[in-house]
């Protein structure tokens, strides 16, 4: 048992005493947090503004604002304008290759199955980052919520 204790504290003292031991016991908590400060400055450093357009043709989370006549949100509080994001609903189908050649970095297309089940097509020049993709989803799902409960069911939805 002496000789083990031995081995034990020979091999602790020749490995822990090494500079190179001691040098990346505090350079490496240093580095894995430089790399993730990094990455996470890299993704908040994105100042695109995104002009998202909404195609909405059976107006499920869209309407018709009678004075003006422009389409507008159902739920105007899910789609507030921000600074890198702009929301604009339309009623007229567009196809992807309209959309690539047009003005909008994003396209939403919110169909009749869209209501069923939630899902809807989703066209993009350059990839959006994940915050931008998050408020996206995010307004589309609320909407969409809110339409089910006051067109669906007939219930107010602050009930």
């Amino acid at each position: 048992m002496n000789k083990i204790l031995l081995i034990i504290k020979r091999e602790y003292s020749s490995r822990v005493r090494k500079k190179s031991f001691i040098v990346m016991t505090i350079l490496g908590p240093l580095l894995f947090a430089g790399l993730m400060f990094g990455a996470i400055a890299v993704t908040l450093s994105d100042t695109t503004e995104y002009d998202v357009l909404v195609v909405d043709p059976n107006g499920v989370i869209s309407t018709i604002d009678p004075p003006t006549g422009k389409i507008i949100p159902r739920y105007p509080d899910q789609f507030k304008d921000e600074s890198r994001l702009r929301f604009v609903f339309t009623r007229d189908m567009q196809t992807p290759e309209a959309f690539k050649e047009g003005f909008y970095n994003v396209m939403v297309e919110v169909d009749e199955m869209t209501i069923n089940d939630g899902r809807c097509n989703l066209f993009f020049k350059k990839y959006p980052p994940e915050m931008v993709q998050a408020r996206i989803q995010s307004g589309l799902q609320e909407s969409l919520e809110r339409f089910r409960v006051t067109d669906s069911l007939k219930m107010d939805y602050d009930t």
